[in-house]
């Protein structure tokens, strides 16, 4: 197995720790530091019990989930700012990244949101 499939298989085990139909929690796991400086904070993640999510999607090296609510959740490598925050820095615990989603998708670099408004966001 290739290093590079070796990666995308565990992005998507880091993804989908535990599923089930409307349940899934995520946390990443990211070693290395994003290319301009260290990992980054917004401060606590909610508890384990309030991660009620809907679907959730896998890229390289980052993770993301849509909660019940509608909320955008990333976490992982953001050296592409595929996380959607604006910046480059890894991002552990997972950080609300927008309201009103209904579908996400997540690429090597990169992440894609609809929005209830039927607008995406890349």
């Amino acid at each position: 197995m290739k290093k590079r499939e070796i990666i995308s298989i565990l992005a998507l085990v880091m993804a989908l720790i535990l599923l089930s139909p409307a349940m899934l929690l995520s946390y990443a796991e990211v070693d290395a530091p994003a290319d301009d400086g260290p990992d980054a904070s917004t401060g606590p993640a909610p508890e384990p019990a309030a991660w009620l999510f809907s679907h959730a999607a896998a890229g390289r090296e980052h993770s993301l989930a849509v909660h019940q609510d509608g909320s955008l959740w990333a976490a992982g490598r953001n050296n592409s700012s595929q996380l959607g925050d604006g910046i480059t820095a890894n991002r552990t615990p997972p950080i609300k990244v927008m309201d009103g989603v209904i579908a996400v998708a997540a690429g090597d670099n990169h992440s894609l949101a609809i929005k209830d408004d039927s607008t995406l966001w890349e």
